[in-house]
């Protein structure tokens, strides 16, 4: 059972993280969206066509990309529930986000 709590507890952080990440992401909240990351993450992007958006490693790379994103009126960044795969000896996770736009 306590295996079972350690993961349902990582899944809620995770769930957190997420939405902490697409709400300072639009709000334009730097700091905030910094601290969704480790100082050694890898951040990467794939776009709907499976091209890369954005490849990214560590605190600089991840300051750089986001003091440049542009915070668009009607951009919203909308965290959706994947299926996770957590395992408590990895620091991987991987979920998938959706950007909803204005008008389309």
């Amino acid at each position: 059972m306590d295996r079972e709590i350690q993961i349902l507890l990582a899944e809620r952080a995770i769930a957190a993280t997420m939405n902490v990440y697409c709400q300072t992401m639009d709000s334009g909240d730097n700091a905030r969206w910094m601290d969704c990351f480790t100082e050694d993450a890898v951040y990467e992007v794939k776009l709907p066509n499976g091209t890369t958006y954005a490849t990214l490693n560590g605190t600089a790379d991840l300051q750089k990309f986001i003091a440049n994103y542009p915070v668009l009126a009607g951009h919203r960044h909308v965290y959706v529930t994947p299926t996770y795969d957590v395992d408590p000896r990895c620091r991987h996770r991987r979920c998938l986000g959706l950007l909803v736009r204005a008008g389309r």
